[in-house]
C-alpha cells in the first residue's frame, strides 16, 4: 500500500509542475553573418531561464553546401549553447541537398547522416538531460526514424516530427513518393501513440514541433495542400479525441505568427488548438513559450525579435 501511495504521489507531482519556459527558433542561419548572431541568441535564451530550445529546421539556406563540415558546425553551435538545443530536420537540411549548388547529394543519404550526427541515443541523453523517447528505439516497425522524439515535463508532452517544408517530399506523382509514404507512416504512428499517452495520463497539453507550414488555410477550404493532407487529418482526428490543449510549432514561411487555424462545426476557431510559427531569415529572432500548469492559461507566448542595432533583443511582447 505504501508503494502505491508513493507512486500516486509521484504522478500527482508530475502533473502539477512549477511554471517554466522553452524557446523555439529556426529557418536560420542562412549565411555567415547570420551564423555569427546565433550564439548571442542562444545565450539570451539560456539567460531567460528556458528549460530547452528547439530549432525547428533549416539550419542552412537552400544553396549552402550539405557538407559534413557544415553539419558538424551546426552541431557544435547547438552543443555549446548554455541550454539544451533539440533539432528538427527541415527541407534545406536534407531534401534540397540534391541540387548542384549544395553538392548534389542523395537526400536519403543526407537524412541518414543527420540521424547519425544529431540523434544518436547517447548524444540525446547527454545533451538534454531529459528522458527522451525516440521512435526508432521504442517502435520496432519504425527503427530508422530516430529523429522522431518525445519527452514530458509535468503535464505537457513534447513531440517532434520530420515533416519538411515545400511539399513534404510528395514528389511528382498522383500518390506520394516512396520516401514520403514510408516516413508519413512513421509520422502518423508517432502522433497516434503520443496522443494515446496524453489521453491515458490525462495530460493538460501536447506540443508538436515540425518544420513545414502545412497550410491550415487550404485545409479549412477542404483543399489540403499536396503532401500535408495526411498530417492534418491525423492531427485533427487526434485533437477531436484529446481534450487538452495542443500547440503546433513550425517554421518554413519565415513569417512569425500565432493563431488558431482549426475551426469547429460552426466555423469558429477552436480555442484548444494554437499554431505558432517562428521567425526566419532574414528576420532573426526567437519565440518564448511559457508553461503554467496551474495558471488560467497553460501556454503564454512572447516574442524576441532581433533589433538591427547592437544585436540586442526586444522586451517581451505578449501575444493573445
Amino acid at each position: 500500500m505504501r508503494c502505491l501511495a508513493l507512486v500516486a504521489l509521484f504522478f500527482a507531482c508530475a502533473l502539477h509542475a512549477e511554471p517554466y519556459s522553452f524557446a523555439a527558433f529556426g529557418d536560420m542561419p542562412y549565411d555567415d553573418e547570420e551564423r555569427a548572431v546565433i550564439p548571442g541568441m542562444l545565450k539570451e535564451m539560456g539567460d531567460s531561464g528556458a528549460r530547452f530550445a528547439v530549432h525547428i529546421g533549416d539550419f542552412k539556406s537552400a544553396t549552402e553546401p550539405c557538407s559534413d563540415e557544415l553539419y558538424a558546425d551546426r552541431k557544435q553551435l547547438f552543443d555549446t549553447a548554455s541550454l539544451p538545443v533539440i533539432f528538427v530536420p527541415g527541407e534545406n537540411d536534407w531534401l534540397s541537398c540534391q541540387r548542384r549548388t549544395t553538392g548534389k547529394h542523395e537526400p536519403d543519404e543526407r537524412l541518414q547522416t543527420l540521424r547519425d550526427m544529431f540523434f544518436s541515443r547517447a548524444a540525446m541523453t547527454a545533451k538534454t538531460g531529459l528522458t527522451i523517447d525516440q521512435q526508432g528505439q521504442v517502435e520496432f516497425n519504425f527503427g530508422a526514424n530516430m529523429e522522431h522524439l518525445r519527452w514530458r515535463i509535468g503535464p505537457v508532452l513534447y513531440v517532434t516530427l520530420n515533416v519538411p517544408g515545400n511539399s513534404n517530399n510528395w514528389g511528382n506523382g498522383v500518390i506520394g513518393s516512396q520516401e514520403y509514404q514510408a516516413r508519413m507512416a512513421a509520422v502518423r504512428d508517432w502522433i497516434e501513440k503520443s496522443f494515446t499517452i496524453a489521453e491515458r495520463e490525462s495530460l493538460k497539453g501536447v506540443v508538436i514541433f515540425a518544420h513545414a507550414d502545412p497550410d491550415f488555410e487550404a485545409w479549412a477550404e477542404d483543399k489540403p495542400a499536396r503532401g500535408f493532407g495526411e498530417l492534418l487529418g491525423e492531427l485533427r482526428s487526434a485533437f477531436d479525441t484529446y481534450k487538452g490543449e495542443v500547440l503546433f510549432v513550425h517554421g518554413d514561411t519565415h513569417v512569425m505568427r500565432s493563431d488558431r487555424p482549426f475551426n469547429d462545426s460552426d466555423g469558429q476557431p477552436m480555442r484548444r488548438f494554437r499554431r505558432v510559427e517562428v521567425y526566419g531569415s532574414p528576420i532573426l529572432g526567437w519565440v518564448e513559450l511559457k508553461v503554467d500548469p496551474e495558471g488560467d492559461r497553460l501556454f503564454r507566448i512572447a516574442i524576441h525579435p532581433l533589433r538591427p542595432e547592437g544585436g540586442q533583443f526586444d522586451q517581451l511582447t505578449p501575444i493573445q
